[in-house]
This record gives structure tokens, C-alpha cells and sequence, in this order.
């Protein structure tokens, strides 16, 4: 009475199990050689005799050579040339087109059905001792693994090797970043809460794989097209991926070069893509739904922040393509902030609560006519809109409140939002919000931002109480303080989830190029 458990491991199959009289204890199989299916498949089998009968042996070593499509055990109704509709389980293809198909699909369909006849046991028993006359149980054991090792090996055969696109980098990141050096943070000029010493001095290039996430192109990734590799790249950062576990992830190596290139990989990402209005940054649109990172001067710093997170929407992702990276030692590196570690800094000061306490953020928003402004600061370009109806649709459809235009033509609006936002997939709760980024402190600080006509954005608490400096430092020392400073180069791609991490940017030389692609995903 044969075991039932059998194991096939890379091409060896193992079964063992017990006999009453004939005293079979344990036998083992190993391929001697595997050649194409149309040849053979030769098999090499050890079976042991022991314990049942005091003169115990071993038999010697039995090669057997099945043929792949043995006249006497084709399937009894094999497809017919011109008509098959079945599956080829190796081509994978529905239709037979034409009689050269069909015929494959015929001696493919007759290799599995001779795999699955010596895999049954009592079959293939009863077939042995009819032909061969020899130890049914021992054969019909033996050959029984035989079938399992055969259609294991027809498995492998049909199934095709997927090399990635992309590979993770692990361990020491030191050669990604090069000789990236700490980059000075506290005493920034313009900077909000910049002299405040709860700020640390400097932030680090990156010295984990965990943040961001490196992914380095493979040798295959320069023979494949942008499409093929953003769908590979889509389904590693997917709902449930390696983006929800990471927060950020750099892409490095991948055929993107233009703005068209990057729409492009956007697009196949497989996320919808996303056009929201109403930001704080002026942008400018490149090519379908990418426009420019950033169009402040260069020399600004841009403390991190999440996009949007003023707003009742938001993009759930980001995507960022360096179309010129700057050379090194200029600065314009990118900052990106792990916020599950600042979330857990806000827990610990009590600062969820005290927001909470309050009723949350009230973000004050004011823009005004590009017919009567100079600045960026307008609402057709920060909604995209040439006019006040369609700004006002907007804002409706956003559930802002107290929406207001004055006589010179300006807008003024305000929302309430919680500071703490729950993520959607992971279900973890997160500091979310603008109460740094869009206090006017920022605006005011901001050499080229015009604020004569007063501050466009503002926050306070929702209780109408004024936001305390102490309060703006604490939250800026935490996001300072988990940031890293990130050199990229021409032609990376960063991704990010978007509150999983915050992002910014530090200023670098005048004159030096340097732009940043974006796209926002819903």
C-alpha cells in the first residue's frame, strides 16, 4: 500500500510510503537527463527493500525511457486538425489556425493525457502487469512519480520566464546617491520658522533602502518600451504594493527622456490621472495632464508638504520626472518625508489632539483676476478656468464654503478640514493637512510673493483662535527632521504616495537648469 505524498522539486520527484508482504519501505527518483518532450523524458529510479524480511537489499538502479506521445495511450478523442476549439495549454492560444496549429495542439493535449494516465496509480498498475508481468506495486509506484515528474517538466516547459523590468536595490544605498553630502536646513533665507532651533541643522541623503524604495532598470528595460515598463512598474506599486509599503519609490534607468515619454508611462501606469485647481504652487501645463513641478525661482525652498492637503480632494499619488537635473554641488535636491514617522512625532507632542480639540484647521483662500494682478496668485491660473462660472462650479463641487467675489473681481473662500486623515488602502490614520505650508507666515516670507493686498492663503484654528509660532515650529521641526535630501539625476522618476510622504524641494544656484515633471493621480 503505496504513500500518497509526493514532492516534485526542481525536476526530482520523491514518493515514499509502506508495503505489507513484498516489504517495499522507500524509493527515491532522479532525472538522469531531460531532453525535449519530443524525445523522451529518461528517468532515473533507486527503490530499497527493508525491514520486512531479515535479509534486506537494494535493488539496482532501473533507467526507464518514456516516450512523450506513445501510440497506445493517446487521448481517446484527440482534437481534430481544422477544427479544434480547446485551450493549448502551451501556446495558450483559443483557435487553431490552421492544420501546422492544430497538430501542435494535438501532441500537446496527448503529452498531458500520457502525464495524467502514470500519475493514476491503479491504471497504470493494471496496464503493467499486462505488458510487462513484472512487481505491479513497485512499478506502478515508481511510474506513478514518473508521471508527476513528466507533467511537472511539461508545466515548466510551457510556462515562460518573466525577467523584471526593474530591481530593487538592498543594503547600502551609498552608491545610488553618490558623494552626496548633508545639506544645511536651520538659517535658510526666507525659510518659515527657519531660525527657530528646534529645526535640525542639516538633513542627510537617504541611508536606508526602505526610503525611498530604489528600483534600478534591468539590461531588459532598454530593449522594452515605455509602455511595457510602466505596466510592469504599475503592478509592483498597485493597491496592496510596494508604494503602500514604502511611501516613496525612486526609478532609476527607465527609457523615459521627454515630457511625452513621461505622459506616456503615466498613462500606462494603469491610475487615473488627476486635474485638480486651487493649489498653492504656480505650475505650467507641458503636455496632456504633466506640467511643470514648480515655477518658483529657483533660489526659493519649498518646506515639505503634501499636495493639496488644504483641500477637500487630493491626489492620492504623485509622479515626478527630473527632465534636467542639476549638476552637483548647485543644490535643488528633492526632499521627501516619511509621514508615518511624523505622524508618530504629532501623537507624541499631542498635537492630534490639540487640533482636534479645536475643531480642526480653517484654511482661509483668497485669488484674484489676472486682469487686475500681476503675481500668480489668480484663479484662472490656479483653477484653470478663463471664467468666474467656472471657477464657481468648481468650488461647489470642491464643498467649499463662504465662497465671496469681491468688487475686484477676487475670490475668497475657506474650508474646514480634520489634521488627521485616515489612507484609504492601508487603513493607518495620518498627519494630513497644509497648517504649516498654508499659513501666511510662508507667503509673507516669500520674496516673490506680492502680499500687499494681503496673504492668499491662511490658517487658523477652526474656532477662529490664532495658530502660535511654537505651534508651526513644532510641526516643521518633525518634517524637517524625518527628511531626507535626495540628489536626482536626468531622467529619474519619483513616485509617492501622497500621504505616506511629503515632498519639497531646496533652492539651488540661479542660472543652473533644473526642472521637475509632475502628475497627479486620483
Amino acid at each position: 500500500e503505496l504513500g500518497s505524498g509526493i514532492l516534485v522539486d526542481g525536476g526530482v520527484a520523491a514518493v515514499s510510503g509502506a508495503s505489507g508482504s513484498s516489504g517495499l519501505a522507500s524509493f527515491k527518483i532522479s532525472a538522469a537527463g531531460a531532453d525535449d518532450a519530443s524525445t523522451g523524458v529518461t528517468i532515473n529510479l533507486t527503490f530499497s527493500e527493508i525491514g520486512a524480511s531479515a535479509g534486506a537489499h537494494s535493488l539496482s538502479l532501473i533507467p526507464l525511457v518514456f516516450p512523450s506521445v506513445p501510440g497506445h495511450w493517446k487521448s481517446r478523442k484527440p482534437p481534430r486538425p481544422r477544427e479544434s476549439r480547446k485551450w493549448c495549454l502551451r501556446c495558450r492560444s483559443r483557435k487553431a489556425s490552421g492544420s501546422r496549429k492544430a497538430l501542435k495542439n494535438a501532441r500537446h493535449a496527448e503529452s498531458r493525457d500520457f502525464a495524467r494516465l502514470i500519475s493514476d496509480e491503479d491504471r497504470f498498475s493494471t496496464l503493467m502487469r499486462r505488458h510487462v508481468g513484472a512487481d505491479a506495486a513497485v512499478i506502478a509506484a515508481g511510474c506513478a512519480a514518473v508521471g508527476c515528474l513528466l507533467f511537472a517538466y511539461v508545466r515548466r516547459r510551457r510556462s515562460v520566464r518573466k525577467v523584471a523590468v526593474v530591481r530593487a536595490v538592498t543594503g547600502c544605498v551609498r552608491a545610488v546617491y553618490g558623494d552626496a553630502r548633508p545639506v544645511p536646513v536651520r538659517g535658510r533665507a526666507a525659510l518659515p520658522s527657519g531660525e527657530s532651533t528646534l529645526l535640525p541643522e542639516t538633513i542627510s541623503p537617504p541611508t536606508s533602502a526602505g526610503f525611498p524604495l530604489v528600483l534600478l532598470a534591468t539590461e531588459l528595460a532598454g530593449t522594452t518600451d515605455v509602455l511595457a515598463c510602466a505596466r510592469e512598474v504599475g503592478k509592483l506599486l498597485g493597491s496592496g504594493g510596494l508604494l503602500n509599503l514604502h511611501g516613496a519609490v525612486l526609478l532609476r534607468g527607465l527609457p523615459v527622456r521627454t515630457p511625452e515619454d513621461f505622459g506616456a508611462f503615466c498613462a500606462a501606469l494603469g491610475w487615473m490621472p488627476s486635474k485638480l485647481g486651487g493649489g498653492g504652487t504656480a505650475r505650467t501645463v507641458l503636455a496632456g495632464n504633466i506640467r511643470t513641478a514648480s515655477d518658483e525661482p529657483p533660489e526659493h525652498t519649498i518646506e515639505p508638504h503634501m499636495d493639496m492637503a488644504h483641500n477637500p480632494t487630493y491626489p492620492s499619488k504623485i509622479g515626478f520626472m527630473m527632465l534636467h537635473g542639476p549638476p552637483a554641488g548647485c543644490g535643488g535636491e528633492t526632499v521627501l518625508v516619511d509621514m508615518r514617522l511624523v505622524t508618530r512625532d504629532m501623537k507624541a507632542l499631542g498635537l492630534d489632539r490639540h487640533f482636534a480639540s479645536r475643531g480642526g484647521v480653517l484654511y482661509r483662500k483668497k485669488l484674484w483676476s489676472a486682469e487686475r494682478a500681476s503675481h500668480s496668485f489668480t484663479w484662472q491660473r490656479r483653477f484653470f478656468a478663463p471664467s468666474r462660472q467656472e471657477v464657481d462650479a468648481q468650488l461647489t463641487r470642491g464643498g467649499f464654503n463662504d465662497i465671496k467675489w469681491g468688487d475686484d473681481e477676487s475670490v475668497s473662500y475657506t474650508n474646514t478640514l480634520p489634521v488627521m486623515t485616515t489612507h484609504p488602502e492601508t487603513q493607518e490614520p495620518l498627519w494630513f493637512n497644509g497648517v504649516h505650508t498654508n499659513h501666511r507666515d510662508y507667503f509673507d516670507l516669500a520674496p516673490h510673493i506680492d502680499t500687499r493686498d494681503g496673504s492668499p492663503f491662511d490658517t487658523c484654528y477652526a474656532d477662529g483662535g490664532e495658530i502660535g509660532a511654537e505651534t508651526l515650529a513644532q510641526v516643521r521641526a518633525s518634517m524637517w527632521g524625518r527628511a531626507v535630501a535626495v540628489t536626482l539625476q536626468t531622467g529619474d522618476i519619483v513616485i509617492v504616495d501622497n500621504l505616506l510622504a511629503a515632498h519639497g524641494r531646496l533652492g539651488w544656484t540661479p542660472g543652473v537648469p533644473r526642472m521637475m515633471l509632475l502628475n497627479h493621480f486620483e
